[in-house]
């Protein structure tokens, strides 16, 4: 027991709890009243000596009467001081905003000034006065542009800075209104006063009028918005009186006559700082005691207050190291609806979770990001969460998915997910560590009335694997918003809910205990669907008979009746089949009922490309022509050039091509990457199997060849076109087959490819070392190209960003692949050099790449420039375009590499223009002259002889020497052609 003051030792005054008993019972009074006289003595014998000068009974705290005068002089300064600091430090924080707005104004008038001295005559006069002064009078123009440039440059700081307190201004004031008119006010004052200092402008009447009227407004406004801060101040003034009320003791409205007739004593409670006041009759009784005495006399206990973090009964300072909470927003989108919305939910959600804090790192949330589904690489979020960078950070994931009916990144990512789960090596919840996720699902009830007809179809199935990925966390339900109908009210309900969550987390740092099942990853639905993917059933034995039938799958049959189960089925099984032959009984050992009255959907095939797509769409925009459902035809900018004779393709300068007979296009639309350079920025469909509609090969061939020739006729009144091109550009020799996509992806490639050949178009081909089990079935083409966009495994993951979990080994198999036929096919390695991502440091990882495969030719090209994505973390810009120098120099250096290991290349031509640069082995170097060019008449001739799969090698096709003009120092430009500049203007040749 303590018999301390009530100020503690602590330097503040404890909260006081009146802990009140009913009266004893008759039987009990005797003894009552034996222990209050002990316990009255014990209280006055462990009391402190009597204060000198007072008396004693003064120097008794909390003794009915005998309180003393002194501590009631100490209760009013307490309550003064409380309620004066209290006031002082409201009022400051309330009118932060009238600094800031006043700020602001001044900044907007400086910003006005500044503008004017750029352009005004004054600053001619200035620059002048400058000049003189310091000795530069020859140079007076060039001091007047410095001069008009440190203007406009303080022109355009000072509106920043405006914005910037402006903004703060309106974050920190309680009307809009109010700041707007404060902002106004100062500006238009400041800058009536510098524009009388500084351009003598006079003031007139109207002027005074005006700022009469604004400061007048501001009465009005500031008049219109005091009820919150008297609210406030009844408040303070509340808590002072419950203050006063603790000190006295007091029990009730009417206590005064109460004072002189209770004797409490005083128990500190040291953890808590709360003072348990004894019962009236001396006994001592704990608050547990009390309370529950209470509960069980009036009913159930009642908790208020806010929840607190699990370990700390009251705010404690350890609290402050509680982690900072990052919430990432995932989304998907196709037609980049989903995009804006997700963007503009980021930012409402940013300021929502940061308004109440004066400054972001007074927060215990960071600023909120959003993440393209399309353009992150999986295994860094939804395997395990993402590692902070240096700080003590705990995640949250929102993801809004909207759903199709074609193929998209939706697909991909539930298919990870799903892998992820079934992964032997990966722990069962590998997301667990994050503090809880929810999703919402955009759809369109016009197609999909329902959920059983699939509406938000793919949104649901996110938020089933998520819930058991994570390990049960889900934090809000699952929202579904219709985007003809309510997408934007749903999205913003569900925001609120979210961001009750969120605040919760803030205090007690986890999702507390919900009711049993409420994180479960399977809703009641979806317990009776019929062949979940970890199960399988055995459909080759007997049918039961019509009583097990009956009782149907519903049946629970406990493990002792499993073998009286079993001789039933040998039975049965017997009955059917004269045989006897045993076979296994298909039993399901899961918890879940599954309803014999549910039928599993027909899973049908769709179309890569639909034509009522969002994908369809994208591509024809770009300039495809969509050939089936899967294939497309675009034709080259380099065939444009060539058919005004303005300059050819590098192929031609390399290999003989000529570029306004070749046909650009692929069989296949899908790509199993999501290369960051890639032209198409995520328009195209992706995947790792093929799981679409598959087009036969001749209803591709004979589409892209008549979508190609349509495009090459639109060319026929284009300015500049040659005539004799032109005709021969009716006739196809060559086909890249590297539009976009994987053209090895097709599943019937090589008679896509027997197509070409019968009618003696030459093929190359181009792939993406994805497809090992497809490279080694390809029969000869005329060239295989095989991009090499990295040296090593994590510099391939942040350029291609591969669909393949096993990427890197199927990448090297491909190597292996084109080693071993060497001799059969003619192939490439495409090396894309990435400024910033795989040119620094990799020369030598490329050498042993080259060393491992053996081509016959390696093209290293600098990226071409075509556009930024949206993901700021995966868009290009020219920063990332190397200089043709940087790309020479990496030739140069690449060689020099392969030398020392011993191996025979060198630097054979060039295309400047394209930026590349072309590597050949000296198995193509004959008397001293390298032949990169191909026979190709040759090549059908060993064709026809030899068969698709016959015994030939690249040189039997060799062509003629490769012209001195397309030699590695000479530049590679065709000079029958016209070069121009970027209007078409002739460039002359230097002589």
């Amino acid at each position: 027991m303590s018999t301390d003051h009530p100020l503690s030792d602590r330097g503040r005054a404890p909260t006081a709890v009146i802990s009140s008993s009913p009266p004893p019972s008759q039987p009990h009074n005797q003894a009552l009243k034996k222990r209050t006289a002990q316990s009255r003595l014990q209280y006055q014998m462990n009391s402190s000596p009597p204060l000198a000068g007072r008396d004693s009974e003064e120097s008794r705290p909390f003794i009915g009467n005998q309180y003393g005068t002194h501590h009631d002089e100490f209760r009013q300064r307490q309550s003064e001081t409380f309620l004066s600091s209290s006031g002082r430090v409201s009022w400051t924080y309330r009118n932060q905003w009238i600094l800031l707005a006043i700020s602001s104004g001044a900044c907007a008038a400086f910003n006005g000034v500044f503008a004017k001295l750029t352009t005004t005559e004054l600053t001619a006069t200035l620059s002048k006065s400058v000049a003189r002064g310091l000795g530069f009078e020859s140079i007076e123009g060039w001091i007047e542009l410095i001069v008009r440039a440190i203007f406009f440059a303080l022109n355009l700081a000072f509106n920043g800075v405006m914005w910037t307190l402006f903004t703060a201004a309106l974050a920190k004031g309680n009307s809009t209104t109010q700041v707007s008119i404060m902002n106004t006010s100062s500006n238009f004052v400041i800058t009536a006063i510098l524009g009388s200092v500084i351009f003598s402008e006079a003031l007139p009447p109207l002027w005074w009028v005006g700022a009469a009227l604004l400061v007048a407004g501001n009465v009005i406004v500031g008049r219109k918005d005091e009820g919150g801060p008297k609210n406030l101040d009844r408040d303070q003034s509340l808590t002072a009186s419950v203050l006063t009320s603790a000190g006295d003791g007091e029990m009730g409205p009417s206590s005064g006559g109460a004072r002189n007739k209770l004797t409490p004593q005083v128990e500190m409670d040291e953890d808590e700082d709360i003072i348990d006041l004894r019962s009236l009759d001396g006994r001592p009784q704990t608050q547990k005691q009390t309370e529950k005495h209470e509960q069980q006399k009036q009913g159930p206990k009642r908790i208020r207050g806010v929840p607190t973090k699990k370990g700390h009964g009251s705010p404690d300072p350890e609290v402050k190291t509680r982690r900072k909470i990052q919430v990432l927003v995932f989304f998907s989108s196709l037609t980049a609806s989903t995009d804006k919305a997700a963007r503009l939910f980021t930012q409402q959600l940013g300021k929502l979770l940061l308004c109440q804090a004066s400054d972001k790192s007074d927060s215990w949330f960071l600023e909120p990001k959003v993440l393209d589904l399309a353009e992150i690489d999986y295994d860094e979020y939804f395997i395990t969460p993402p590692k902070s960078d240096g700080a003590d950070v705990d995640f949250f994931y929102l993801l809004l998915i909207p759903s199709y009916n074609i193929d998209s990144i939706n697909d991909n990512f539930l298919e990870h997910l799903k892998e992820t789960h079934h992964d032997f090596r990966i722990d069962t919840s590998p997301l667990s560590p994050i503090l809880g996720y929810s999703v919402f699902g955009f759809g369109d009830s016009e197609g999909w009335p329902t959920e059983e007809e699939g509406f938000c179809f793919q949104a649901r199935e996110v938020d089933k694997w998520m819930a058991k990925l994570s390990g049960r966390k889900r934090a809000f339900p699952l929202g579904m918003g219709d985007w003809k109908r309510d997408a934007k009210d749903r999205l913003a309900e569900w925001q609120s809910g979210v961001v009750d969550v969120l605040r919760q987390l803030e205090q007690t740092g986890s999702l507390g205990e919900g009711v049993p099942g409420s994180g479960d990853p399977i809703e009641s639905d979806d317990e009776r669907e019929v062949g979940d993917d970890d199960e399988v059933f055995i459909e080759d034995g007997p049918e039961l008979n019509s009583s097990s039938k009956s009782r149907g799958s519903d049946s629970l049959e406990d493990v002792e009746d499993i073998g009286r189960i079993l001789e039933l089925s040998q039975v049965d099984g017997s009955s059917g089949k004269k045989q006897g032959s045993k076979v296994p009984l298909a039993i399901d050992f899961t918890t879940e009922g599954k309803s014999s009255g549910t039928k599993k959907l027909a899973t049908t095939v769709k179309e890569m490309v639909p034509k009522n797509s969002p994908t369809y769409t994208a591509l024809t925009k770009q300039g495809y022509s969509i050939v089936g459902s899967h294939s497309g035809v675009k034709i080259c900018r380099w065939t444009k050039s060539a058919l005004r004779g303005r300059g050819s393709c590098y192929k031609f300068s390399f290999y003989g091509i000529n570029s306004h007979q070749c046909m650009e296009t692929t069989p296949s639309l899908s790509c199993s990457n999501k290369c960051i350079f890639c032209w198409r920025h995520g328009t195209n469909p992706v995947g790792t199997s093929w799981r679409w509609v598959v087009d036969p090969p001749d209803l591709i061939f004979n589409g892209v060849k008549e979508q190609h020739y349509k495009k090459i006729k639109m060319m026929r009144g284009v300015p500049g076109v040659r005539a004799e091109r032109f005709a021969e550009a009716m006739r196809i020799r060559h086909c890249a087959l590297s539009l976009v996509g994987e053209p090895i992806f097709y599943p019937h490639i090589n008679e896509f490819l027997r197509l070409l050949h019968a009618e003696r178009i030459s093929s190359f081909l181009v792939c993406n070392a994805q497809h090992p089990d497809q490279l080694a079935a390809l029969q000869h083409v005329t060239q295989l190209y095989v991009s090499i966009d990295a040296s090593n495994r994590e510099s391939l993951r942040r350029i291609d960003r591969p669909l393949h979990r096993d990427f890197w080994e199927r990448f090297q198999r491909c190597l292996d692949i084109l080693r071993e036929r060497r001799f059969q096919q003619r192939t490439v390695f495409r090396l894309t050099l990435v400024k910033g991502f795989n040119i620094e440091d990799e020369v030598e990882g490329y050498a042993d790449l080259v060393e491992r495969g053996l081509p016959c030719f390696v093209e290293v090209k600098g990226v071409t420039y075509c556009g930024t994505s949206t993901s700021s973390s995966a868009g290009l810009t020219m920063a990332n375009v190397p200089f043709y120098q940087e790309v020479c120099d990496f030739v140069v250096t690449l060689e020099k590499a392969l030398r020392k290991r011993g191996l025979a290349y060198g630097i054979a031509a060039e295309h400047a223009h394209s930026c590349c640069i072309l590597l050949a082995s000296e198995r193509f170097k004959v008397n001293g002259k390298w032949h990169t060019l191909i026979d190709y008449d040759k090549f059908f001739q060993l064709l026809e002889e030899k068969g698709p799969d016959g015994d030939f090698s690249p040189e039997d096709y060799m062509g003629p020497p490769t012209p001195e003009w397309a030699l590695w120092g000479n530049g590679g430009f065709d000079p029958r052609d016209q070069r121009v500049d970027k209007k078409g203007r002739p460039i002359e040749a230097a002589a």
